[in-house]
């Protein structure tokens, strides 16, 4: 046979774009990139301990990530990472791609993200405020790429007047993605401030019904499916290794305050942890006989048992108030009336389901036992974290525990925790700074504690967060080289926000002695 030759080759800018041997690659360096970025701040956090405590120079870089920007509701550290995070999934996506001829890049990209976006909920279980921003900002990036692949192959499936529903292959996908954008609603903030219990199931029903369903759509997707599956069979196996505490508590309310008392939960408790809460109400009906399927609340030591706290500011904390105001009139005279007369309602028994462990805490540099100082600012519904710091502060030499409030009537049902507070303890003070002039007649006497009426001179209608602190830190003893403070907010973002610009500028002048900030948003 005669010798034809080499056959001839396609020119590169003829060839037919071939999606499942060049995307994967994207995968891989998208893996690589946020896998490596990670190795980068562990290691710089295990650098961090072994910094000369007073280093300005380490002063300085650690306070840029404390700043807050506002109107974002992030620290810069917070919005680095995300920023970052964009990127590196933007630039994935669009780099020598053609989405319009083939969106499967985009799908690719989409199952690159499934390990993080399902890592940080598992982690959840030992610190959930600081993870969920990174979750959410995640989940969007997601449901970006998801609806850039589902979109444009619908529409290609329009413009050709292909099937889009009927074939496995198609109707996988538009379940697939149907589950994305349910998780999506679900997941916005009005959805989670007035609906908890609404956002939670949906999560725990959803995700492995889009697991399963991804895995059916495509091969490909196998792979990717394996570790976030994997974190939910481990987060179930967590739930059941920890168990559950089931048992009578009694729910009192004051206001717009509910105080639920456990006195035969005997879990050991850390400074800052909370327990995720179930509440049988059966009077309320079919939808609130079991009430919201673990929301988060701090739990505050005491003498027997724990206390739950919780300001009425959305769905379940007020209609576990509205409860107990409604079930203590019914058990007393027609003309008691509780709204007026507080001490009137008698507690009510109900009963109760809490994870059986705690979880979360403070996040401090170090152990908060390594500090001398402590300085706590919290507002409103913080005070139960607060709270919790009952037995931590006996070990150090001087705690400042500020709480802005904005009327005395808030006070009077957390009176004897504040008093738990600083008993036995002199060098623990708390100073009270309410807002609202209203029967300031009413506070009893807390041991060691202030209570100021403030006039509302600053633009937040608060003491200045940085004033305060800065007053602290000042009066530590700065030739004792052991000397440390830990600064620590709990709140409203607005106030954390404050707390942590002003630690920043603390560190960033460089301090004359340790400091170590922790700070917890109170919020959905």
């Amino acid at each position: 046979m005669a010798d034809t030759g080499s056959a001839p080759e396609i020119p590169t800018g003829l060839q037919q774009y071939d999606s499942y041997a060049t995307d994967p690659k994207y995968q891989k360096y998208f893996t690589i990139g946020w896998t490596a970025a990670l190795g980068a701040y562990l290691l710089f956090r295990i650098v961090g301990l072994f910094i000369p405590r007073r280093s300005k120079v380490w002063s300085f870089v650690s306070s840029i990530g404390l700043w807050s920007l506002p109107g974002i509701g992030l620290t810069v550290g917070q919005l680095l990472v995300i920023v970052c995070y964009t990127i590196g999934v933007l630039a994935c996506l669009t780099t020598r791609a053609k989405l319009e001829e083939n969106p499967n890049r985009a799908g690719f990209l989409a199952l690159a993200q499934l390990p993080p976006s399902s890592f940080s909920p598992f982690l959840a279980h030992f610190t959930y405020e600081k993870l969920s921003p990174y979750h959410r900002y995640a989940g969007r990036v997601f449901f970006l790429c998801t609806a850039i692949h589902g979109g444009m192959w619908i529409n290609n499936h329009l413009k050709y007047g292909e099937q889009i529903l009927g074939a496995s292959k198609e109707t996988t996908g538009v379940a697939a993605f149907s589950l994305v954008c349910i998780l999506v609603l679900s997941s916005l903030k009005p959805v989670r401030r007035w609906a908890y219990e609404v956002f939670y199931i949906i999560h725990i029903l959803a995700v492995p019904a889009f697991l399963v369903t991804i895995s059916y759509h495509t091969t490909y997707a196998r792979p990717w499916v394996y570790p976030p599956a994997a974190f939910w069979l481990a987060d179930l196996i967590l739930r059941m290794v920890r168990g559950t505490w089931v048992g009578q508590v009694e729910l009192s309310v004051q206001g717009d305050t509910t105080v639920i008392q456990m006195p035969t939960y005997s879990k050991p408790i850390l400074p800052g942890q909370h327990v995720r809460v179930t509440l049988f109400l059966p009077t309320l009906g079919i939808r609130d006989a079991w009430y919201s399927p673990g929301h988060p609340v701090t739990v505050i030591p005491a003498d027997r048992g724990a206390v739950l706290a919780m300001k009425a500011a959305g769905g379940w904390t007020r209609a576990v108030g509205d409860y107990a105001r409604f079930a203590s009139s019914t058990s007393k005279s027609a003309d008691a009336d509780c709204a007026e007369k507080p001490d009137a309602c008698p507690p009510v028994t109900v009963l109760a389901m809490l994870s059986a462990h705690p979880t979360g805490g403070i996040a401090l540099p170090r152990p908060l036992a390594a500090y001398t100082d402590v300085f706590c600012m919290a507002g409103g519904s913080g005070a139960s974290f607060a709270l919790s710091l009952a037995g931590a502060l006996r070990g150090v030499r001087r705690a400042e525990v500020v709480w802005c409030v904005r009327s005395f009537g808030s006070i009077i049902p957390l009176a004897p925790y504040l008093a738990r507070l600083t008993a036995g303890a002199a060098h623990v003070h708390i100073t009270v700074y309410v807002t609202c002039l209203c029967q300031p007649e009413l506070i009893p006497d807390i041991p060691n504690c202030d209570v100021v009426l403030w006039d509302g001179v600053g633009d937040s209608g608060r003491p200045s967060v940085g004033s305060l602190m800065k007053t602290f830190v000042a009066e530590v003893d700065a030739k004792d080289e052991q000397a440390s403070v830990a600064i620590m907010a709990a709140g409203p973002r607005s106030l954390v926000a404050e707390a942590g610009n002003a630690v920043a500028r603390l560190k960033a002048a460089g301090p004359s002695v340790e400091v170590g900030y922790h700070g917890e948003v109170f919020d959905l």
